[in-house]
């Protein structure tokens, strides 16, 4: 079944990606912004203000970590989805793509100009 959903947005968005549960999109953009969007209702539902470019993003599992990377900014903030709020910010080296490790709260951040990986337990927060 394709479904067709349009909607005017006042800024470029750099990337999207689906909750795991297919019921909302998560957007982030060159505005600092993140924003999460209801697919059933068709608007925006929650913005997480940032204060750095965000450049990739991943969502846990169960929808509730959210983790935006920078590779200007050289961090990896990490999110709270339930709560709306920032809980962590991990000063790095520039981070170009973040991903969940399926069914754990561990995650991959990997970099460009680094040429390494680094996998992170959300509960530590410290590379493994």
């Amino acid at each position: 079944m394709k479904m067709k959903m349009k909607m005017n947005v006042p800024f470029k968005l750099q990337g999207h990606k689906s909750t795991n549960d297919n019921k909302q999109i998560i957007s982030y953009s060159n505005d600092k912004t993140i924003r999460m969007w209801s697919i059933e209702q068709r608007k925006q539902i929650h913005k997480f203000e940032e204060e750095i470019n965000v450049d990739c993003i991943s969502i846990s599992n169960d929808n509730k970590y959210l983790i935006s990377g920078s590779y200007l900014n050289e961090c990896i903030h990490i999110w709270d989805v339930q709560k709306k709020k920032l809980i962590k910010k991990l000063n790095h080296y520039p981070t170009t793509s973040l991903v969940f490790i399926t069914n754990t709260y561990l995650f991959v951040s990997a970099s460009l100009n680094c040429s390494r990986i680094n996998i992170w337990d959300i509960n530590v927060l410290n590379p493994i």
